[in-house]
């Protein structure tokens, strides 16, 4: 440890060197009554504040040179201020601005991206391009605002300040995140709909929703949440909506350069390189990503290399024409699972070697926006993935001893396309207020060659198959969706705002091949209704709720299963239900951000894992519509900044407290597991922090707590295999602080699982597993970075 501490009294002697900030004041007022605004954003890159009851903003700790600040709030048009910072200057006074309202009483467009926040977590605006949503309930992560250890996606980390996300730590690469909510399951993020700057990215969105690509969170400048009724505006699932929107082109630059480099436990080693400029009418940004590392436990060991690029022309003010490609390869080797004895003797053991994962991602993708006037503007995305998911190993659970013979090989291969239509037209509705109607299409077909047989008996990723003309799974599986949707905004007088919506699916899969042989089927067209609202109190008070319906259609792997430890019910059905959000949230200047709710959600048929035993008498696993449920809870974060209520934090730093708590009842109420709590629906989820700035210098401390679950919906204790039980609640401690240095240098450090707790998350059926995945014990990064 003597590293770690050398490295702390480093970053401790490095504030002595840090240049002085200046403060930067003024005051935002009406311009037809000279009366002071509340609420304000005033803003430029990463500095920024609202302005108080008086009007008055105030922004520290701002560097030497010239910066535009952007001012900007509902209602009014948006307006714009020099500022000159000298050296050695300490207080800037931008005496006052004015606002005038904007016509039909909304601002200009505001996308989040642009949005500055001195919060690491925020919500989005009524409407964000040609989407609404006023009165849904949605967190925004701030990526350049937390202390998160980003090299890694640490998932905790990353999701500390959104209450109720359930995460899986699978392994600690971070080549993949598995979130949940509310009583569904984490299994790859797969009850949400994962999009990357607004496009789908999971595998098939409709037949098979696991996500095993992520974007590095290095390239990432948000992280978008939404729950409820997202659903109209996203698809029919029940979790909701999760968007990686990625780091963009300066705007007043041809080109910049970001490097960094990392180092980490068990020679974790990371080089992140970007480059973006604009010029002209066409930007540009790009990034190249590679990371290897041995792993936590035995037999562990990955490298990845990850890549995007992304070009921008605008032949008019009113035009966008976009295209960008990612690409990502990884090679995993996975130690598999443990049953519950092996875990507390050693929960760093592996009693497999031989097996390995891969993932080739390739996904172009084109955006086109075009503004008619103020009113109206059309926006289509279409993407394209080609793409594949490859395992080779022995995959019998770890209380039978891997016989060294052939390996079983898996390989998916994804030849998928999809686009979306959006438009949104805002209009006046009684002479006051401007409202909006959303509406669109959506058009996805997704195609999976899904093969399953014996391969070799060797040690390596090798992923071929031995006997090509002897197939175990040989599938061809396909999904074709097409929907249309509507939302209108109404705002009715100058508080309120509702949002009515409807959603029309039609949905089709099918598979044929080996062992189907004969062509399967599947048909579903289905309408969902919804609607969202909210009241604006005075001091920032905002009450909001929602009500939405939800369809989940049976997936091609609960219809047709590669693994081995699981089986499926041949009368498994998609699942329905609806889900409601009621909440207030809001702020205080800049010292008290708060957002708690209550929600309800009930699933009817809903898809989940029972043990059964099966013709020798073992516990096995089988997919089925495990009964109906209902999920109810509540959901609360609050952020407070203590200083900054006696403007006190210019001398002493800004020192923050913030909690994100959520308590869950999730019980099946009817079929042959009524009264059982539902699987991976732990009760309580908390994650509170400390976390401080002051110049240069911040630090965060996050912990992290997690109540017990059952892995399956018969609420077994234990399994001789490991793969169903109780799996035991857990808290986990991480650290960690960023410094950044003059001319654009920046350290970061990070320790993560300080006192080394030995927990899981997981009972996996199949891969990583089969059996019990041990989290990772006491891990550290240290990235030097530098932006030229």
């Amino acid at each position: 440890m003597n590293h770690i501490r050398n490295f702390v009294v480093c970053l401790l002697l490095l504030l002595a060197f840090t240049a002085q900030a200046a403060t930067i004041k003024g005051t935002v007022k009406d311009k037809a009554n000279g009366t002071p605004i509340f609420g304000a954003l005033v803003y430029s890159g990463t500095h920024g504040a609202y302005t108080d009851q008086d009007g008055n903003f105030r922004i520290e700790n701002v560097n030497p040179g010239t910066y535009w600040f952007q001012i900007r709030l509902m209602g009014y048009s948006a307006d714009s201020v020099k500022a000159e910072v000298a050296r050695e200057t300490e207080l800037v006074l931008l005496g006052e601005v004015m606002l005038a309202e904007s016509p039909g009483g909304i601002s200009d467009p505001v996308v989040i991206s642009d949005y500055y926040t001195n919060r690491p977590a925020q919500r989005l605006t009524d409407i964000d391009g040609t989407v609404i949503n006023s009165g849904k309930k949605n967190d925004v992560i701030m990526i350049a605002q937390t202390d998160a250890n980003v090299v890694l996606s640490n998932p905790r980390q990353l999701f500390a300040r959104v209450p109720g996300i359930n995460v899986w730590e699978n392994d600690g690469t971070g080549t993949g995140i598995s979130i949940g909510t509310r009583g569904l399951s984490p299994n790859r993020s797969w009850e949400f709909n994962l999009r990357q700057n607004g496009y789908d990215i999971a595998s098939d969105p409709v037949g098979y929703p696991e996500a095993y690509f992520v974007p590095p969170m290095e390239g990432v400048e948000s992280i978008e949440i939404l729950r409820g009724a997202s659903a109209l505006q996203y698809g029919s699932q029940f979790g909701g909506m999760v968007n990686y929107r990625m780091k963009k082109a300066p705007d007043d630059k041809p080109i910049q350069a970001e490097v960094s480099l990392t180092g980490g436990s068990y020679g974790m080693m990371n080089t992140f390189a970007s480059l973006g400029g604009t010029k002209g009418k066409i930007s540009y940004y790009g990034y190249y990503n590679y990371r290897r590392a041995d792993g936590w436990r035995e037999n562990t060991a990955y490298f990845n290399n990850n890549g995007f690029a992304s070009l921008t022309y605008r032949p008019t003010e009113k035009m966008m024409i976009g295209l960008e490609y990612t690409g990502m390869y990884y090679i995993l080797q996975q130690p598999g699972g443990l049953t519950d004895s092996m875990f507390k003797a050693n929960a760093r053991e592996s009693v497999r070697e031989r097996n390995w994962f891969s993932i080739r991602w390739n996904m172009p993708a084109f955006n086109f926006r075009y503004e008619f006037n103020n009113h109206l503007m059309t926006e289509v995305k279409a993407v394209a993935i080609m793409s594949e998911r490859n395992s080779v190993g022995y995959t019998g659970t770890p209380n039978t001893a891997d016989n060294m013979g052939q390996r079983t090989v898996d390989r998916d291969y994804y030849t998928n396309f999809g686009a979306e239509w959006r438009n949104i037209w805002k209009y006046n509705l009684f002479g006051e207020e401007r409202s909006a109607l959303s509406f669109g299409a959506r058009f996805y077909q997704g195609h999976t060659d899904r093969k399953q047989g014996k391969g070799t008996d060797g040690s390596d990723a090798e992923f071929i198959f031995a006997n090509p003309d002897n197939m175990a799974r040989d599938l061809d599986l396909n999904s074709q969706n097409v929907a249309f949707f509507a939302e209108n905004l109404f705002r009715i007088g100058k508080k309120l705002k509702v949002s009515p919506g409807v959603r029309y699916e039609m949905i089709m899969t099918s598979a044929e091949g080996i062992p189907a042989v004969k062509k399967e089927e599947r048909n579903y067209n289905f309408p969902l209704f919804g609607v969202a609202g909210e009241y604006q109190l005075p001091f920032g008070i905002n009450l909001y709720g929602n009500w939405s319906q939800s369809y989940r259609p049976v997936t091609f792997s609960e219809l047709w299963t590669t693994n081995a430890a699981l089986i499926i019910d041949p009368n498994i059905t998609a699942s329905k239900g609806w889900s409601s959000d009621a909440g207030i949230r809001g702020s205080y200047h800049n010292a008290l951000y708060y957002d708690i709710s209550t929600f309800f959600m009930q699933i009817e048929g809903r898809i989940g894992d029972v043990t059964v035993t099966d013709d020798s008498g073992n516990s096995i696993l089988m997919r089925t519509n495990a009964g109906n449920s209902k999920h109810t809870g509540v959901e609360a974060y609050v952020d407070i900044h203590p200083l900054q209520f006696f403007s006190c934090g210019n001398k002493f730093g800004d020192f923050g407290l913030f909690s994100s708590v959520s308590y869950t009842e999730a019980y099946y109420t009817e079929g042959s597991n009524i009264g059982k709590r539902v699987e991976y629906a732990p009760r309580w989820t908390v994650r509170s922090g400390l976390s401080y700035q002051y110049r240069r210098l911040s630090t965060t401390f996050t912990w992290t707590y997690n109540d017990g679950v059952y892995s399956d919906a018969k609420n077994t204790v234990s399994s001789t295999s490991g793969t169903s039980g109780w799996i035991p609640s857990y808290n986990v401690l991480d650290w960690s602080v960023t410094c950044k240095l003059p001319k654009n240098f920046a350290v970061k450090g990070s320790l993560n699982n300080i006192a080394n707790n030995m927990y899981f998350t997981r009972r996996a059926g199949g891969y990583p597993g089969p059996g019990i995945i041990p989290c990772d014990g006491r891990t550290f990064a240290v990235t030097l970075s530098a932006k030229f």
